[in-house]
């Protein structure tokens, strides 16, 4: 019932999708820019639709801030309707809600305040303003709108008042053994075996290099050579020596790029690992650009004999 010490409601949208809305997400779609522009749209179309018959006896601008009070009542007694129901289900067990119950209930304050509204400002009897017929077709445009709210634009305001949720954690599966990626540091080709490092653990299990590869993205870690391939975060820096470059890991080990590969491990710290000092000469502007596959070539050990 609660999420981060906020009340929730439990209800289904005009379209029956069940739908769970906490007290602040319900507070915070007053303000957002995407219900506040859709509000405006309403508006204009409520104005230039006249269902009230307003722009025969008033100027423009005083039917626009009719239909403005209109709406801003309507939004602002969805809103709390939503919130009390809310807490009636968090006190007193109150059943889900269908939504469209609320936003009729809404209607009936809106309707009534808004006759008053135009009543005063037009000096036209009630019995006409408030005519059943008249009544049954603004509940029909208000579902109309509250249908398209539902479907277009709540699904956009939510996806910018809740957090993103953290990407699912990732694995290697080899050998029967299910391993963390984001533990892995290195993995090295030894025969029929491949070497896995991790923070806490070092195994060697009975598997192909290429096929371990294979299970990570170019921006995890790069195959410097053909017996080793190094994880973005275990790189500590790039060194460059007489017989070629090395790569630094974290534990101080150097591992050799091959002299083939050296461009590619050069850009592909380029595009993925910037704050890593490149040696004298190569810097990342002028590091030549790879694809995944090239980041990723096969491993000479899978190649049938």
């Amino acid at each position: 019932m609660f999420e981060n010490g906020f009340y929730e409601l439990k209800a289904r949208d005009v379209f029956f999708r069940p739908l769970v809305l906490t007290a602040r997400e319900i507070r915070a779609t007053l303000l957002n820019t995407h219900l506040l522009l859709f509000l405006a749209l309403v508006v204009i179309t409520l104005t230039l639709a006249d269902l009230g018959r307003l722009l025969p006896v008033m100027p423009i601008w005083r039917a626009v801030l009719v239909w403005a009070v209109a709406v801003f009542i309507q939004a602002i007694t969805y809103a709390g309707l939503a919130l009390a129901w809310a807490r009636a289900q968090e006190k007193l067990n109150a059943p889900v809600i269908y939504l469209p119950i609320l936003g009729a209930g809404a209607y009936v304050i809106t309707y009534v305040t808004t006759i008053l509204h135009i009543s005063l400002q037009t000096n036209r009897p009630l019995a006409e303003i408030g005519a059943p017929g008249i009544a049954l077709s603004g509940y029909v445009v208000a579902l109309v709108f509250e249908a398209l709210y539902f479907a277009f634009v709540l699904p956009n305001l939510l996806r910018e008042i809740r957090p993103q949720a953290a990407p699912p954690p990732r694995h290697v599966h080899v050998a029967g053994e299910t391993i963390p990626l984001e533990l892995i540091e290195t993995l090295r080709s030894e025969r029929h075996f491949v070497r896995i490092v991790t923070a806490d653990r070092d195994m060697r299990l009975r598997a192909r290099l290429s096929d371990l590869v294979s299970q990570t993205e170019e921006r995890d870690g790069i195959l410097a050579h053909r017996s080793h391939w190094v994880a973005r975060h275990a790189i500590h820096g790039l060194e460059q020596t007489g017989n070629g470059d090395l790569i630094v890991t974290r534990r101080g080990e150097r591992l050799k790029v091959a002299a083939t590969r050296q461009d590619q491990v050069r850009a592909w710290l380029a595009r993925h690992a910037p704050e890593i000092a490149l040696p004298p000469g190569q810097t990342a502007a002028l590091a030549p650009q790879v694809t995944a596959r090239e980041a990723h070539p096969p491993d000479p050990s899978s190649r049938r004999r």
